[in-house]
């Protein structure tokens, strides 16, 4: 599923991929299930869901790989 949403981001799918990503296994690392889909739903012009995501990323994942990378986005909501 991953490199399926990951194709149809490229492919400008925006809202298929974010609802492929859902659907992703409870298994696969939630941050950065979180961080892709605040970047898909940014890039779709769902700047509410994208903050709602990395939110959630930054204050419940502040160990993750991406919690910097989530930060710096949330400051290009500003």
């Amino acid at each position: 599923r991953m490199i399926y949403s990951d194709v149809l981001y490229r492919l400008g799918e925006y809202e298929e991929a974010i609802n492929n990503l859902k659907f992703m296994s409870e298994e696969y690392p939630i941050d950065e299930k979180y961080f892709l889909l605040a970047l898909y739903n940014k890039k779709s012009g769902n700047i509410q869901a994208a903050t709602v995501y990395l939110n959630n990323l930054i204050s419940n994942y502040p160990e993750s790989e991406y919690y910097k990378l989530a930060k710096l986005q949330f400051k290009t909501f500003k």
